[in-house]
């Protein structure tokens, strides 16, 4: 983003948003497991304490010629 030097700007996340709806979802339907799932160890790094509450998943891809193959590579509590 580029900005005049005039213009205060301001970035919010929307991620702690996303972690109260997830916390309501979970409690509505108590019989159903949330589980947060990282798309890589990078978000899962910047990303996990927000999340803390729930399980989490991190997964990778991994590249093979022309196909990209999402991997699981470490996670907790979502096989019950």
């Amino acid at each position: 983003f580029y900005f005049s030097d005039r213009l205060l700007v301001e970035l919010k996340s929307a991620m702690v948003l996303g972690a109260r709806t997830l916390l309501a979802l979970q409690d509505e339907t108590p019989d159903e497991k949330v589980v947060v799932a990282f798309p890589d160890e990078g978000a899962h790094k910047k990303m996990q304490d927000i999340f803390r509450i729930f399980p989490h998943i991190v997964c990778d891809k991994v590249r093979n010629g022309d196909k990209r193959i999402v991997t699981l590579k470490e996670g907790e509590g979502f096989a019950d």
